[in-house]
């Protein structure tokens, strides 16, 4: 096992497995039930053989390969594997068959390696072949209607205050053979499509193509991305964005007017934006408010959620599991919400807040910091007012603790001061 234990550390340093993947194959090797070395067929004497000479020793045949020790075939499969399709395999599912049988592991990795190789499974069109194509098409979008970009699957970058506007796509188209990748190349034809209201970017959905966009327009044209997987990135537009999309991280920066995206997977990030609103929803994933003002909708299911520097009299945060961290700028004098099943919150509340204050745990702890008006206080519940009392800060958690402080204050003593500027 100490060989193989080298060997599987040499493989680290090679690039074809992580320190991680390493360590959960290694654990499984030890768990791994013993078994023997795989039958040699041609050691079997064969019906109708004539024995040798009474007394003289038979002549073994040559060592076959299947009488290699079960843990070393599998790390000879693993060493045989290029990086990339070593890269692509699921590791944890090859240590979960190891633990049924070495043997299964070496399975696992043949069929995951032929599959990748045949441009199968989720790495596998990194085997395939690709031809690539650049589209370019000038761009003008009148006054008062809005940019929409349909895609499927690239990545989308959207930039305002240009004088000329234009689209630039870099698309690859990915096959079994370098024909079909030409004529699926052929095929595509991304167009420019005017209505009443507004100025539509489309193209077919292809099986094999990702298409990568880049678009240049003036300042103030409002901006609708509809795409399926890839990243989005706008900047610069002054003006509403929306954002539908199934995976791929969203990141806005210097918009106005209404902000709304809708994520199945991926993060989020708004920056140095003032909107009139921002809602954001999503499934899986971190969202990060980073120097916006406005009021702000935010849901997640399942992901972080952060808000540095926020100014905005209304705040509604729900959080199904992950924490809330929420840096205000200006003091809270409107409606905030902060709403959390499994997560903990950490509120830095400006001085000069005026609001009736409630925090509150089931299974958790409450340390509120702030000077509190008619105060009441519990090890899972805090209550009173800050100045008259006209607004509504309300923090709640499932389970999860709650740290509310006003701004400036140190923070949690378990938690060390992090070091530089949150922003990127």
């Amino acid at each position: 096992m100490k060989d193989e234990i080298r060997r599987i550390m040499q493989l680290v340093k090679d690039g074809k497995l992580s320190p991680e993947d390493a360590a959960e194959l290694i654990e499984a090797f030890q768990e791994a039930p013993e078994e023997g070395p795989a039958e040699d067929l041609g050691q079997k004497e064969a019906p109708g053989a004539t024995p040798g000479p009474e007394g003289a020793a038979a002549e073994a045949p040559p060592k076959a390969e299947s009488h290699q020790d079960p843990f070393s075939k599998l790390i000879g499969s693993i060493e045989k594997a290029t990086k990339e399709v070593a890269g692509s395999i699921d590791w944890k599912e090859i240590s979960n068959q190891v633990r049924l049988g070495v043997g299964k592991g070496v399975d696992a990795i043949k069929e995951a390696a032929n599959d990748a190789s045949k441009g199968k499974g989720p790495f596998g069109s990194m085997f395939t072949p690709q031809v690539t194509r650049t589209v370019e098409l000038p761009l003008q979008v009148p006054e008062g209607k809005t940019f929409i970009v349909e895609a499927y699957h690239g990545d989308i970058r959207i930039e305002g205050g240009h004088e000329i506007g234009s689209v630039h796509i870099e698309a690859g188209f990915r096959s079994y053979n370098n024909q079909e990748a030409n004529e699926m190349a052929d095929r595509f034809t991304p167009s420019l499509e005017e209505s009443d209201d507004s100025v539509t970017l489309k193209q077919l959905d292809q099986n094999g193509v990702v298409a990568d966009i880049v678009v240049k327009l003036a300042k103030g044209i409002p901006v609708t991305v509809r795409t399926a997987s890839g990243d989005t990135f706008v900047t610069d537009t002054f003006a509403s964005v929306k954002v539908t999309a199934a995976s791929g991280d969203v990141r806005i920066e210097q918009a106005a007017g209404t902000v709304e995206v809708v994520l199945s997977s991926g993060e989020v990030r708004l920056r140095h934006s003032v909107v009139k609103s921002s809602q954001v929803e999503i499934k899986s994933g971190d969202i990060v408010y980073d120097h916006v003002q406005g009021p702000a909708n935010i849901r997640t299911a399942s992901g972080d959620v952060t808000l540095y520097g926020f100014r905005g009299r209304t705040l509604s945060v729900e959080a199904a599991s992950g924490d809330v961290t929420a840096d205000f700028l200006e003091p809270v004098t409107g409606s905030v919400n902060i709403r959390t099943v499994s997560g903990d919150v950490t509120f830095h509340v400006p001085d000069g807040s005026d609001a009736r204050v409630n925090l509150s745990t089931l299974r958790g702890h409450v340390d509120c910091k702030l000077p509190l008006a008619d105060s009441n206080i519990e090890p899972m519940k805090c209550s009173g007012t800050l100045g008259e009392g006209t607004g509504v800060l309300d923090v709640s958690a499932v389970n999860g603790d709650l740290f509310v402080a006003l701004a400036g204050a140190e923070l949690k003593p378990e938690e060390p001061a992090a070091a530089g500027d949150p922003t990127e």
